[in-house]
């Protein structure tokens, strides 16, 4: 993956022999962390919202249910 940042560390030295897989540097994570937490928040925050909007539609399907049961024993009624 491409990335960019401020070199926090660098764990080799120059002409120095490397091999596939060997740490060259390591990039300062905060910001990245900062970016995770954010996103982590917001999708917290999302989450509430979905419940919340779904108990509305419950609320909502449950006050339908109850006018469609009085409209048909008013029907039967009649």
């Amino acid at each position: 993956p491409e990335v960019s940042g401020r070199i926090v560390e660098l764990a080799v030295t120059d002409n120095q022999a490397v091999k596939q897989g060997d740490l060259l540097f390591r990039i300062d994570p905060r910001p990245y962390e900062a970016n995770l937490a954010k996103a982590e928040a917001s999708l917290a925050a999302l989450d509430k919202q979905i419940m919340l909007t779904q108990r509305s539609v419950d609320a909502q399907q449950f006050g339908a249910d109850s006018v469609n049961a009085t409209v048909e024993k008013a029907r039967a009624a009649a």
